[in-house]
């Protein structure tokens, strides 16, 4: 198996677990839309099992394109960008194929990354309504809140507020 064969093929692997990572984003979303916190806690304990997969995917891609640019170069030089290992691909069908793949990584990439935005917005939105709720329940209002009869005028005033002039202190008739 060749160099650039082993790299699609780390790469495939690569893909498979981005399109889980895909997944598992896409069920911690509807986690935290639904405050399922258990939910939510198991999609981030197979995440991090998966990122940790893909991180040693990642470690293997490296090794293939070091080995590619080793064996190529002759010498220890900096890696060379996917492009480059693409363009100096010696089988077209091996090309192509590592064309797709990568253009394939790129929108999965994309859409793992504006997802995992967008929760972590939802996330950050929860822990304000809920700071904001908690302060309203420890709250002591000084004086009793305004509440409404059942005549509909105000408990606390004899006028209806909408025919009072508060400024003037004038009560205007119906």
């Amino acid at each position: 198996m060749s160099d650039y064969e082993k790299l699609l093929l780390t790469l495939q692997k690569e893909l498979a677990y981005q399109q889980q990572i895909l997944s598992l984003i896409s069920r911690e979303q509807i986690a935290i839309v639904k405050l399922n916190q258990e939910e939510l806690d198991q999609c981030c304990r197979e995440k991090g099992n998966l990122v940790e997969e893909a991180r040693n995917l990642e470690k293997q891609r490296h090794a293939a394109i070091d080995s590619i640019a080793l064996r190529e170069a002759g010498e220890r030089s900096p890696a060379p960008k996917f492009l480059e290992l693409l363009a100096r691909c010696p089988d077209r069908q091996l090309k192509k194929q590592l064309a797709a793949i990568g253009e394939e990584l790129k929108t999965v990439a994309s859409r793992v990354r504006k997802l995992n935005e967008g929760n972590g917005s939802l996330i950050k939105n929860c822990l304000g309504l809920i700071g904001s709720t908690i302060a309203i329940m420890r709250s002591h209002p000084g004086a009793e809140l305004p509440t409404y009869r059942q005549n509909g005028k105000l408990k606390s005033q004899s006028q209806d507020p909408a025919f009072t002039d508060a400024r003037a202190g004038i009560t205007r008739s119906a």
